[in-house]
């Protein structure tokens, strides 16, 4: 099989969904979706295009099967992004530049790229015309950054048949690590759960020309301060210590020792805060404690 022009076509649907400013809130996925149907059914795909409220577009295709394998295969991912300041990024945001041997663009790796690969299966299987064993369900949902109410719980609730599946395969388990010379290929077996909560300052009102030491701002700002430098204690699950140690034992001297070291917990915290590489010590930090973080105000 000649895998370059299967490639060169899903990196051009790739580029065309980080083009569209999908920015959730407001989401505006309708803007993927619409494309996505019209790529479909250029191929004679039917697909489905479903509001769960103005703008806020699912998609869904499937592929027919015999069902003598079982139930459907669902290859998911939502086109909702995350917001992107553009002056904190090198190109911006929604062009999807080429450069330095990578695409640039908010949704590039969360997870408009998810799409692309699945389109490009999906366009694979149906151009290869081969018989199916089971449904193959495509779903290209909306809402996935803030909460799924207008995504993958809306569908779940007002239609699931057209999701319900034997299997599915959604986000990735895990990103490509590289530490020192090595590349690590982690597969997903456990993930953190996360508690939102909402916190409400009551205060005074006043003009702000005659400040007071009752306004519900300075109140909320001190509260941030605290939670922003309290530090949970290092709480090491036993599949996280399982992953360091076969990290430390894969990249062998001289990452092994301070790899094994991080699963000390009276040793974790400080070599934490002199791991060179930051990003890394970030992701070591989650891994191995609960963590609070503000997100909006």
């Amino acid at each position: 099989m000649d895998w370059k022009p299967i490639i060169d076509e899903a990196l051009r649907h790739l580029k065309a969904l980080l083009r569209f400013d999908t920015t959730n809130p407001p989401g505006n996925e309708i803007l993927c979706a619409q494309y996505l149907r019209d790529v479909l059914e250029a191929e004679g795909i039917e697909a489905q295009l479903l509001e769960a409220a103005p703008g806020r577009a699912n998609l869904i295709a499937r592929l027919a099967g015999s069902g003598r394998a079982g139930g459907p295969l669902l290859l998911t991912s939502h086109t909702d992004v995350v917001p992107a300041e553009p002056g904190h990024w090198r190109y911006p945001p929604f062009e999807a530049t080429e450069a330095d041997g990578f695409v640039w663009g908010r949704g590039a790796v969360d997870m408009k790229q998810m799409t692309a690969y699945n389109l490009a299966a999906l366009l694979m299987l149906k151009r290869s015309g081969a018989t199916l064993t089971r449904d193959v369900i495509f779903a290209a949902v909306a809402d996935e950054e803030a909460g799924c109410r207008f995504g993958s719980t809306w569908l779940v609730d007002q239609h699931p048949e057209l999701v319900r599946a034997e299997f599915g395969l959604n986000e990735v388990g895990g990103f490509q690590l590289h530490l020192g010379r090595r590349y690590l290929y982690p597969v997903q077996v456990a993930e953190k759960g996360f508690l939102w909560l909402r916190m409400t300052v009551h205060g005074e009102p006043g003009h702000g020309s005659m400040p007071h030491d009752r306004n519900a701002v300075v109140k909320l700002a001190a509260i941030l301060e605290r939670v922003h430098r309290r530090q949970l204690p290092v709480h090491i699950h036993p599949v996280a210590a399982a992953f360091v140690r076969e990290a430390a034992e894969t990249l062998g001297f001289p990452a092994k020792p301070l790899l094994y070291a991080l699963l000390q917990p009276m040793a974790t915290h400080a070599l934490l805060k002199i791991l060179p590489d930051r990003d890394k010590a970030k992701a070591f930090n989650a891994m191995l404690r609960n963590t609070v973080t503000p997100t909006g105000l």
